[in-house]
């Protein structure tokens, strides 16, 4: 018997909601559904009935969601006994896209437990979808991924497929980043079709399913690819003309280094961030906690955008 689907279904008893439940939960509401129809055809009887009230347990259900609670009540308590007598270090491996914010997060969650005995921290930064296999494949126990948002079905089948656990952490535009001095640095409303005639950098993480254009607007682009984002940097600043798409960051930062971001208008440009972990895997209370630091910057990132866009 899945120990995750007791929780699912004392969860919703617990709200008198599959909607509400699903959101505590973090997972989507028809998923949650379809766990909790598996665990009924599993007990071989209905755990819920839907009332004018809710979603109220069924008299075989009171039984079973007693049983189950006492379960999941034991163990919590093994959990924490494991927690008590193990020595207290921290172990997780994170996969993200590369922001600003998520490496702000990584080093303040550092920063909190420098003084412990053991800890080990990895932090891989790569492509959206790698973020993907490698948190579905076990290699990472959490992962921050990106996708635009007009490819939002395309990657929550993806993570669904995967077993993954996925909520939103920032929504934001892509801005393009230029040098200062920049012909189109000063230009109010800017598009896209100002760009046509400048060299656009594109760094590799970013080659992900994007909005499309036509194959005409394609003729005659001029492109430089390169594989990290800094290389990317440095070749908007040493190329004359140059600039490059990406998410909002440190205005301080881009200052420092000669270039400004700027907001331009283009088709389907809307992309979101989100935090990935297995539905299977129990979180370590460490991995909660760089969660919710991650959010916490997440919510600092926001406002730079409102900043940025306004």
């Amino acid at each position: 018997m899945n120990l995750q689907f007791l929780r699912y279904a004392a969860e919703v008893e617990k709200t008198g909601s599959f909607t509400q439940a699903a959101e505590n939960l973090y997972m989507n509401q028809p998923h949650l559904s379809r766990a909790v129809r598996e665990l009924e055809k599993e007990m071989g009887f209905s755990i819920f009935n839907r009332t004018g009230r809710g979603i109220v347990p069924t008299e075989a259900g009171e039984e079973f969601l007693r049983h189950a609670k006492e379960v999941l009540a034991k163990v919590d308590q093994l959990e924490q006994l494991k927690d008590k007598n193990e020595k207290k270090k921290y172990c997780l491996c994170l996969a993200a896209v590369r922001a600003e914010y998520i490496q702000n997060a990584v080093a303040a969650f550092a920063a909190e437990h420098t003084g412990e005995k053991e800890m080990s921290l990895h932090f891989e930064e790569t492509g959206a979808r790698e973020v993907i296999s490698r948190v579905g494949e076990k290699v990472c126990s959490l992962g921050i991924t990106r996708y635009p948002s007009a490819y939002a079905s395309y990657y929550q089948k993806l993570m669904k497929e995967k077993n993954l656990v996925y909520h939103e952490l920032v929504s934001f535009p892509y801005l393009v980043v230029m040098k200062k001095n920049h012909s189109l640095a000063e230009k109010k409303e800017l598009t896209y079709l100002d760009l046509a005639q400048y060299t656009e950098v594109i760094y590799g993480s970013e080659i992900i399913p994007d909005f499309s254009f036509s194959a005409d607007s394609q003729e005659g682009k001029k492109c430089i690819y390169v594989q990290d984002k800094d290389s990317g940097r440095q070749m908007v600043k040493l190329v004359p003309g140059a600039y490059m798409w990406d998410a909002p960051g440190s205005e301080a930062l881009n200052l420092s280094q000669g270039l400004v971001q700027r907001i331009c208008s283009r088709p389907g440009n809307e992309y979101k961030d989100v935090a990935i972990y297995r539905q299977d895997c129990r979180q370590t209370e460490a991995e909660k906690r760089l969660l919710r630091i991650v959010e916490n910057e997440a919510v600092k990132s926001n406002k730079i955008i409102e900043r940025i866009t306004k």
